[in-house]
């Protein structure tokens, strides 16, 4: 019966969200699923080729690239209610395959205020709220600077309020890179976040260089994340190499990408937020998987048709 109540809950937000965007005139794009490997944190799911020999498709941890490449021809306002595949290892708020609101647009300042006021009429509008969740405006607009543990302090800080409590936070001024165990640099978020200073010559393998990127917690669970992007060509190339990327790796990976920075992209940004993150809140259960009609196991494993399997 929950699942039932639940389904219902996110079909009518879906159909609130597609009329919400159409009013703020963004376009509803649909990416590839069958796409190439990309650097965005957690492991791809690969898909073999049959036609081309030792190749393989990577399903899309995210559309970021082919959002960012319709910015660039010309579509300034983008969104999809995109499907995601990370292999990474879950946990009671994760599963492999998930549905998030992503969007992008141009030629706009301040863009995590006007983030926030979007998801926060999306939040506020949609009237599928399971009995007995209350769910409010968000009214406050509390900004916290992502240094040592704080985020681990605020989700303990947060999950001791109740689910109908609705507590915000924008998490900013992240470290553009992070230092791995092995003494390696990586990128905080994914390597298309832009750094706050876009001067190419102050950008350095450092991790005291800031991102202009921006998390959304609410409750203590983050909700979404967003960016102002790299729009220049030089400085993207930079970055690559920070990242150990040679000009080779650049072009095989990335030059595509690259190449379309070299025509003149338009200053973008985006954002995106999990509906099934967004869906669980305000369902008031702590268990990402009860908000999904044929959820995975914490092993990834489906018990309803035994997969993953070996095929022969």
């Amino acid at each position: 019966m929950f699942v039932i109540v639940v389904e219902k809950s996110k079909s009518k937000i879906s159909k609130f969200i597609h009329a919400f965007m159409e009013k703020n005139k963004f376009i509803e794009v649909e990416t590839p699923i069958l796409s190439h490997s990309t650097i965005e944190g957690a492991k791809d799911y690969l898909i073999p080729s049959r036609i081309h020999e030792k190749a393989f498709y990577a399903l899309p941890q995210s559309p970021q690239i082919f959002k960012q490449l319709l910015m660039i021809a010309g579509i300034d306002r983008y969104y999809q209610i995109a499907k995601c595949f990370r292999d990474e290892d879950l946990r009671s708020d994760r599963q492999p395959e998930f549905t998030q609101v992503d969007c992008e647009l141009c030629f706009a300042d301040e863009h995590r205020e006007i983030f926030l006021k979007y998801t926060s009429e999306i939040i506020h509008h949609t009237k599928a709220k399971p009995k007995n969740t209350i769910l409010i405006t968000i009214e406050t607009n509390k900004t916290f600077e992502a240094t040592g543990k704080l985020r681990l302090k605020l989700g303990l800080d947060f999950n001791l309020t109740r689910i109908n409590e609705w507590q915000p936070a924008w998490i900013v001024n992240y470290p553009l890179f992070k230092l791995e165990k092995n003494n390696k640099i990586s990128s905080m978020h994914h390597p298309f976040s832009a750094p706050k200073n876009m001067d190419l010559e102050s950008i350095k393998a450092s991790t005291s260089i800031k991102s202009t990127s921006y998390d959304l917690v609410i409750n203590g669970y983050e909700i979404g994340s967003g960016s102002s992007r790299i729009h220049k060509y030089q400085i993207q190339k930079k970055i690559f190499e920070i990242l150990g990327m040679d000009d080779n790796k650049q072009k095989e990976q990335f030059g595509f990408f690259l190449n379309a920075l070299r025509y003149g992209a338009p200053p973008h940004a985006g954002f995106a937020f999990g509906l099934d993150r967004l869906v669980m809140l305000i369902s008031n259960t702590k268990k990402i998987r009860d908000v999904i009609a044929f959820p995975k196991t914490t092993s990834a494993s489906d018990l309803m048709t035994n997969s993953p399997k070996i095929i022969i």
